[in-house]
């Protein structure tokens, strides 16, 4: 059974090709490899989601290593939620592109999907993808114009995200350069 997805299934499946499903397991109730091979196999889903405020603890937690493990064998990226949190009751040290790095060093093989860019880390997460051949930056929930406005942060994914990281830049089908 999919762990709150039930809804991005639904909307897959009535705009498909339109949007990918990447669900999220919570890694502490067991047995969550089959859960995600059942559920790849039934609904053809893109990957898989990695929620560190939803699920109360950093994303390179040993707890979500079965989940990196079965993804990295199964070739199945793993979005992992990097951006600064808004919640009082978590810490936005949770979702720092540096648990993605500390994922990555141990998970060679597993391709990595720094969600949000890791915004306002956007230096730190760059250098991790450039560092990394299996980690991507992809800038969803930030307006373009946003992206682009001087002292936003995004200074440098614009400035690297064209040349040196150009192939690790996840972006929408109409967007095909970061500065045009």
């Amino acid at each position: 059974m999919l762990f709150r997805s039930d809804r991005l299934v639904e909307i897959q499946r009535q705009f498909p090709g339109r949007f990918l499903a990447l669900p999220s397991y919570d890694a502490s109730l067991g047995d969550v490899p089959d859960r995600i091979a059942a559920d790849h196999r039934r609904y053809g889903l893109a990957g898989v989601c990695i929620l560190p405020i939803c699920d109360d603890r950093p994303a390179d937690d040993p707890a979500n290593d079965p989940i990196y493990d079965y993804c990295s064998r199964s070739e199945i990226p793993v979005w992992i939620h990097s951006v600064n949190t808004w919640s009082e009751k978590h810490p936005s040290d949770f979702s720092h592109p540096r648990c993605a790095d500390r994922t990555a060093c141990r998970f060679d093989r597993l391709k990595i999907i720094l969600g949000h860019g890791g915004w306002p880390w956007v230096g730190e997460a760059v250098a991790i993808a450039w560092r990394h051949p299996n980690v991507y930056l992809e800038p969803s929930a930030f307006r373009w114009k946003h992206l682009a406005a001087p002292g936003g942060g995004w200074e440098p994914l614009l400035l690297y995200g064209d040349t040196t990281i150009a192939d690790k830049v996840l972006l929408d089908r109409k967007s095909t350069r970061l500065n045009s």
